[in-house]
């Protein structure tokens, strides 16, 4: 929900705490992955409702306004699961499409950290109580 976030190797005790209070006010909710969308250069599902995921965002952002949201790069929190980034093969949204809706419920949010070799892995599970 915020990416650029902390560098791996800067996140402490205290950041993970500090999530973890941040979030404790967050219950979980339910969305749809229900239509296909495009950013330049990225395919993308987008969720229904938006809301949740913007709070979400907004919450952490708030706590660290020195990693806004895409380095700043966008007026706007634009929620969205990326599928495809790069050239996208023709054909691949239809595809995509035939497999939509999505329906899920958010019940925690993840920590992940890009390692060393470019692969992004679990840190640590938050779970939203509210």
């Amino acid at each position: 929900v915020l990416y650029p976030f902390i560098p791996p190797d800067a996140i402490d005790d205290a950041v993970e705490r500090a999530i973890a209070s941040i979030l404790a006010g967050f219950a979980p909710f339910r969305f749809r992955l229900d239509r296909v969308e495009r950013f330049p250069g990225a395919l993308y599902l987008a969720p229904e409702p938006v809301e949740p995921f913007v709070a979400l965002t907004e919450a952490l952002w708030a706590h660290w306004p020195e990693h806004p949201p895409y380095d700043g790069a966008y007026d706007t929190v634009i929620p969205h699961l990326t599928v495809f980034d790069g050239e996208e093969p023709p054909g691949v949204a239809e595809v995509i499409e035939g497999a939509l809706p999505i329906e899920g419920e958010a019940r925690e949010m993840w920590l992940m950290v890009e390692g060393a070799d470019g692969r992004w892995t679990t840190r640590r599970r938050f779970p939203l109580t509210g």
